[in-house]
């Protein structure tokens, strides 16, 4: 089993992305992930991809940019973050993605609307919505939801 931990100690927010991005280039076949498991926020969010991000995170793996540094420019409290690309994620071989607690209810409802065919203009900008509906057909997405999520 590899994980590939994200390191930012003693490092610039850009630096840990450079590595990071350079630790996976060297490690990865075809810049492939085996598994990536994601928690979803209570705005759609995935990784540190947020709504009004997603459109700007789509690259192409040709780049050769699988990660990247984030500045905020959203209501989170942590105001430099790495993430993957949505690119990156979506060349993952097997995703999960789990969604817990009532808060997210809304997301939650969302996405079962994505199934029903009737996503409305806003549901696509959630970068939820965008994973699971461009790795629909694929197999390997699993999305895990807890009992107690629309109670």
């Amino acid at each position: 089993t590899n994980i590939h931990q994200m390191l930012s100690v003693g490092q610039s927010c850009a630096q840990s992305g450079a590595n990071y991005n350079h630790q996976l280039l060297g490690l990865l076949t075809n810049n492939t992930l085996d598994y990536t498991l994601l928690g979803v926020g209570r705005d759609g969010h995935v990784a540190s991809i947020f709504p009004q991000d997603a459109v700007q995170t789509e690259i192409t793996i040709g780049e050769q940019m699988l990660a990247v540094s984030v500045k905020d420019n959203y209501y989170i409290k942590i105001k430099e973050r790495v993430t993957l690309y949505l690119s990156t994620i979506l060349q993952s071989r097997n995703i999960g993605v789990i969604l817990t607690g009532t808060n997210k209810c809304d997301v939650f409802k969302r996405i079962q609307r994505l199934d029903k065919q009737t996503a409305t203009e806003e549901d696509w900008h959630l970068p939820v919505i965008q994973l699971i509906h461009k790795r629909k057909t694929n197999n390997g997405l699993k999305i895990y939801i807890d009992k107690c999520i629309c109670k």
